[in-house]
């Protein structure tokens, strides 16, 4: 693998056209990618179909999961995703935003919990789900509708998505720094991120924002290169990264429509009209999904969130010292880098950085998943760090290249599977990070990946539904604290409770049949449960299944543990009728 034009190697910076400004009218790359290269490639993308399609279908849906699952049924079905389909209710489980003081008013007939939950802004009045973007349902809706209501079929258009975005992942950067070493390294690091496979993994969102996210950066090297169509593809591939999940969209394209214009200048009003032309073609949706009413910031302290949010980009995603060097790097190699290259850097860099900032601003809480489509850029930036790093320690010896690649291999190999680089970062903010691992010799999260595909424990969700479905009947209802949502993907049968406490105390139908209750689960209005279940006896049904809050969370830090052979039991139980005076 041999860098071509200087990108990737000091002694080629003579050879490099590098010309400031703007990149319109020079190709990134006027050699294509060679049989030889997708050779080479191949294992990459063995392993991560390996690691993003084994054992999908092992674990049960968790909550978040189910929700999208769920909603995506309801839109096939209905025309769109309904959260009340005249039997079961789907809210946003923000416990945060509960108004504790009305709960008791809203736990009878629907009516009254609807209401609550459209002045909150959860959805339309019509019941029309809108606090999500409706482009993940479009792809698990249809997967579910070919091939079942199955956990496989509703992960498997995101591991596929995820697949997918190794493959541009490596296009983009082979054509921006036409360097198959720093292309190969990119992808290599990509499917080696622990996390980035495991919430690929999930029926959820977070694989396609990555995905869109590599198709916009992609037209919009197309745009700043000069090839036919490339603001047309930007502004199509914008919408479509805008309908995947609108949080990210907005960081992004403002990063990006800044850079283009920064980059030309002369031709600002191209830039202005390119933007005016995206944001008409978002506006309806930004109306229709009720955007300006979605802002969730949250009790918890900006600082706190800015603090969880570094320490997940910094221990998963990227370094910061990797990010700050490259940004050094990138100021003292800024004139022997080809355009192209000095614009990807440059972007990627930015977008970073200010999702540090974005994610505690708008988000109620810093999880990973807000910033886990960045995986990609993290992977790019930190494999050019290293060649560049390597092409500097071997620029001297006679067979350079040869030895850039082992030793760039080699590095990209210690930061992959050592934490000792992250830790100097990771280490003074576990004081204020308590939930997230570090690892003091390997990273903690491999054993997490051998658990998450090659060795899948029995989950809690599926050791409950399987032991309901051989005695539940059409119509018994349900009554159940949390992880409510997989019972009405995996059953027909009308669910009360969950976080909003949904008709847990509705006169109007049979009592609850069954009881499932996780002792382990305190973000819910645990009163008004107490006060149900004392209003039966209940006969035990025991199924193994351990009392933690969720099943297959992806989130660092939040996963079941390994063993919960020590757990008590979820409460399971049937209904046996009235409790005594």
């Amino acid at each position: 693998m041999s860098p071509r034009s200087g990108a990737g190697s000091p002694g080629g910076a003579g050879r490099v056209e590098a010309r400031q400004g703007s990149i319109e009218g020079r190709s990134p790359s006027k050699r294509g990618i060679s049989k030889k290269e997708w050779a080479a490639l191949a294992p990459v993308l063995a392993a991560a179909a390996i690691l993003l399609f084994f054992n999908l279908g092992a674990k049960y849906l968790w909550q978040d999961e189910a929700f999208t699952a769920v909603l995506a049924a309801r839109m096939i079905k209905y025309g769109k995703p309904l959260s009340y389909d005249g039997t079961n209710l789907l809210t946003l489980d923000l416990f945060d935003m509960e108004d504790a003081s009305t709960v008791d008013n809203r736990t009878g007939a629907p009516e009254a919990a609807i209401r609550y939950y459209v002045d909150r802004k959860d959805f339309r009045k019509d019941t029309t789900w809108t606090a999500n973007p409706w482009g993940q349902l479009v792809f698990a809706g249809a997967s579910v509708a070919l091939f079942g209501r199955n956990a496989l079929a509703a992960r498997a258009p995101f591991a596929a998505a995820a697949l997918l975005t190794v493959v541009l992942l490596y296009v983009l950067v082979r054509r921006c720094f036409d360097d198959p070493l720093i292309a190969w390294l990119a992808a290599a690091m990509l499917v080696a991120n622990v996390y980035w496979v495991i919430h690929s993994r999930q029926c959820r969102y977070y694989s396609l924002s990555g995905l869109f996210l590599m198709l916009t950066l992609i037209a919009f090297m197309r745009w700043q290169s000069g090839r036919p169509f490339g603001r047309a593809l930007f502004v199509l591939s914008g919408w479509c990264f805008f309908q995947m999940e609108y949080g990210s969209f907005w960081p992004v394209t403002g990063v990006l429509l800044v850079a283009a214009a920064l980059a030309s200048r002369r031709r600002i009003l191209s830039v202005l009209l390119v933007g005016a032309i995206l944001g008409a073609s978002i506006a309806p949706w930004v109306w229709y999904y009720g955007l300006a009413d979605r802002l969730h910031a949250g009790g918890v302290p900006w600082a706190s969130k800015f603090l969880l949010n570094l320490f997940h980009m910094n221990q998963f995603l990227i370094a910061m010292v990797v990010l700050l060097g490259a940004v050094a790097v990138l100021r003292l190699r800024w004139r022997a880098l080809a355009p192209a290259a000095r614009m990807m850097l440059s972007v990627s860099l930015a977008i970073l950085f200010t999702a540090l900032v974005w994610v505690p601003s708008v988000t109620p809480y810093a999880f990973h998943r807000f910033i886990v489509h960045l995986s990609p850029l993290a992977a790019l930036v930190t494999a050019w760090m290293l060649c560049e790093g390597a092409a500097l320690v071997v620029v001297r010896l006679r067979r350079r290249e040869i030895f850039r690649c082992v030793l760039a291999g080699a590095a990209a190999a210690f930061l992959v599977v050592f934490p000792f680089v992250s830790n100097t970062v990771a280490y003074p903010l576990q004081k204020f990070v308590r939930t997230a691992p570090t690892g003091d010799l390997l990273r903690p999260e491999w054993s997490v990946l051998a658990e998450e595909v090659f060795t899948p424990r029995e989950d809690p969700n599926r050791k409950v539904i399987e032991a309901l479905r051989p005695i539940i009947a059409p119509g018994d209802e349900i009554l159940v604290n949390y992880e409510d949502v997989p019972l009405m993907f995996y059953t027909d049968n009308p669910v009360r409770g969950g976080v909003p406490c949904f008709r847990v105390e509705d006169r109007s139908k049979p009592p609850p049949r069954f009881l499932i209750y996780r002792r382990s689960v305190t973000f819910v209005h645990t009163a008004v449960f107490e006060r149900e279940i004392r209003r039966y006896r209940w006969r035990i049904i025991h199924t193994g299944a351990a009392d933690v809050p969720w099943g297959n969370i992806p989130e660092p830090g939040l996963r079941p543990p390994l063993d919960s052979s020590s757990f008590p039991e979820v409460i399971v139980a049937e209904n046996m009728g009235p409790a005594g005076p």
